[in-house]
């Protein structure tokens, strides 16, 4: 091995604050096959030979691992356990929080709402499910689809056209208010909630559901969540919310949604991210407040303001990583102790 490559190896244990006896090995000359010791560790760890061309994986755990190294070494690229550990995610009580929390503000219970269907006026024709999928837009018709892979001979099946039709006529640009009145409509989607109400009596109609929920609402926000650095399960939670309510998709066409709340927040705190320096509640803070701004722009999400209020009361609490806590809507008789009908222990 030469001296450059030693001082690469020297430097990555520098970067990835490895200890010194997982280093200790690489040093000197190494034969062909000459095992390699790494503790503490996570991952598939990749190393690049010396050709440039072959690439060599093994799986390590905190344990332990061990790799074996052929030819020259050029790079190691590893993942630390505690770097890893660092990024945000849920427990199994903080998702169970979260999932209550969301259906509170989508069916006003905290039991998730697999059955619920109905027209509430907002423009987007009938909301149903545990996540308010609708026929005006693409999630429904989407949902319907995955489910029929499953159970082809359903009673929703008989939608999926005029779901399609409603949501094109939503999302060909340009965008307008006229357009999300016709997508509404739902003179051609007779005896729907009836429907879906049956159908939600079937386990595999529910499981569906929660798959649905899970790959474009919740791992999305996940994603968005640990690739900004994110740490807290509150930031978490405000970003799965913000997928349920407002989806997500390329901020340009959809600058209400996910995306471009996360990109709003992160320049009104400096163009920086918490992985890259910012203060993560100020950042959180910032993207709340970006979110109640554009929801009071909007005549039918401002009716929906309390939960980005309980959001806010949760930052002022200090509940970042979502202990269990008391949700009060109408705040005020709460605080009174004169309880609610709207207060709910979560979990």
């Amino acid at each position: 091995m030469s001296v450059r490559q030693i001082k690469y190896l020297s430097l990555l244990g520098m970067l990835f604050n490895l200890p010194s006896m997982a280093m200790e090995p690489m040093r000197g000359d190494m034969n062909n096959d000459q095992r390699v010791e790494i503790s503490d560790v996570v991952g598939v760890i990749n190393i690049v030979l010396g050709d440039g061309v072959a690439t060599q994986g093994a799986d390590c755990d905190n344990s332990g691992g061990a790799v074996i190294v052929s030819d020259v070494v050029c790079t190691i690229n590893v993942a630390l356990a505690d770097n890893v550990d660092e990024l945000v995610s849920f427990t199994e009580q903080q998702r169970l929080i979260a999932d209550q929390f969301i259906s509170i503000f989508e069916n006003s219970t905290k039991t998730i709402q697999y059955d619920y269907a109905e027209n509430i006026g907002d423009n987007r024709g009938i909301t149903a499910g545990r996540a308010g999928f609708t026929s005006a837009t693409a999630d429904m018709r989407e949902l319907i689809l995955d489910y029929t892979e499953i159970n082809p001979n359903n009673l929703l099946i008989q939608y999926v056209d005029e779901l399609e039709r409603l949501s094109t006529i939503r999302y060909t640009p340009p965008r307008s208010e006229a357009k999300d009145i016709l997508s509404a409509n739902t003179d051609n989607l007779p005896n729907l909630i009836l429907n879906w109400k049956t159908t939600a009596e079937r386990q595999d109609f529910r499981n569906a559901q929660d798959a649905y929920v899970d790959t474009h609402y919740f791992n999305r926000a996940l994603e968005k969540a640990q690739g900004i650095g994110a740490t807290l399960p509150l930031t978490l939670l405000s970003l799965y919310d913000t997928s349920i309510q407002h989806g997500d998709g390329d901020p340009i066409v959809a600058p209400t949604a996910l995306t471009a709340l996360v990109h709003k927040a992160t320049e009104m705190t400096g163009n920086q991210t918490p992985a890259e320096g910012a203060n993560e509640v100020e950042w959180l803070m910032n993207f709340i407040t970006n979110r109640k701004n554009m929801m009071l722009a909007d005549e039918f999400w401002r009716h929906s303001l309390a939960r980005i209020d309980e959001l806010q009361d949760l930052i002022a609490a200090e509940n970042y990583q979502l202990e269990p806590f008391t949700l009060c809507i109408q705040r005020y008789s709460c605080v009174l102790g004169q309880g609610s009908e709207d207060e709910y222990d979560l979990p």
